[in-house]
């Protein structure tokens, strides 16, 4: 790590990435355990994660070494929801007050916008919410990647 070599407790090359990827991770989400269980990693979560179409569940996130119960959720959802929590600009579709149950789009450098379809109500940028005039997904996408969000 960083160029030195660490002896570390016999394990899986797994696990061994995922405790490599976690130090520098926004977050873990976990299946099966409401309690962070190391053996029900889903997912290590970085800024390059693509959230979309992930399949499974969700029932703890670690964020900062802290573990915190969820409702159990889809892993989706739980990818998301970290993404916005943590800062990157996120689109909802029907809500005017940014409502998380409304949580459609996470807009990431690797976002197509093209690709997007819906309307957008409104949008979060930089953990600030914005009631936007309805426009499409694709437009409201673009136009967050124009300003540099």
């Amino acid at each position: 790590v960083n160029g030195k070599c660490q002896d570390i407790t016999d394990t899986t090359t797994e696990k061994s990435c995922l405790s490599i990827q976690a130090k520098e991770s926004m977050g873990i989400i976990y299946s099966d355990s409401d309690s962070c269980s190391r053996r029900e990693i889903s997912l290590v979560l970085n800024k390059l994660s693509d959230c979309k179409n992930l399949k499974g569940t969700a029932a703890s996130v670690k964020v900062n070494g802290k573990c915190r119960d969820i409702t159990d959720t889809s892993l989706e959802k739980a990818c998301e929801q970290l993404q916005a929590d943590n800062g990157l600009s996120v689109i909802f579709s029907e809500s005017d007050d940014c409502s998380r149950n409304d949580l459609a789009n996470v807009i990431t450098e690797f976002t197509s916008c093209n690709s997007l379809e819906g309307r957008a109500s409104s949008v979060m940028i930089k953990g600030k919410c914005l009631n936007i005039t309805d426009t499409s997904m694709k437009k409201s996408c673009l136009s967050i990647k124009e300003e540099g969000h």
